[in-house]
């Protein structure tokens, strides 16, 4: 133990100013208007886009 540690993210500019997220690497919790008549197709097309397949996206799935 004791090796080489580095304190904060690999991808911060510097270690001086605070770091967020990347546009669109997490699902928006505000699905707008597109999904209000389907809101199961917003958690397909955002899971199908993380390589998952129907079954873990169905077991997402709440029905409102």
């Amino acid at each position: 133990m004791g090796g080489l540690f580095r304190l904060g993210r690999s991808n911060a500019k510097s270690g001086k100013e605070p770091t967020s997220a990347s546009e669109n690497c997490l699902p928006n919790a505000d699905m707008g208007s597109r999904f209000k008549d389907n809101p199961n197709q917003y958690v397909c097309d955002e899971f199908c886009r993380m390589v998952f397949d129907g079954h873990i996206v169905h077991g997402h799935d709440i029905e409102t």
